[in-house]
């Protein structure tokens, strides 16, 4: 019980001093654990992005501007590195 109280009052301290709880649930994907489509696919969804089907990529938008790009099969090399730092910067 106590435990909820003082998550719930971290909440509101912090939606009081001007964060929104989005921000508090970015994506957190971590390299090479997180080189999975779905994964990517499902961080590619928060926080005001979105994501469309391209013919051999998914395209991700935030505010109407593509972002990045996500392969269908991805693979553990630096492309998915700089894709996962995209999104925890901006998802």
């Amino acid at each position: 019980m106590k435990h909820a109280l003082k998550a719930t009052v971290a909440a509101c301290m912090l939606m009081a001093a001007g964060f929104s709880m989005t921000s508090v649930q970015a994506a957190n994907l971590s390299y090479p654990n997180d080189c999975k489509s779905q994964k990517l696919r499902k961080a590619a969804s928060k926080n005001g992005c979105s994501v469309v089907s391209g013919s051999d990529h998914l395209k991700v938008f935030k505010d109407g501007k593509m972002i990045t790009t996500i392969p269908h099969s991805v693979k553990q090399n630096n492309t998915c590195r700089s894709i996962i730092r995209i999104l925890n910067k901006e998802c």
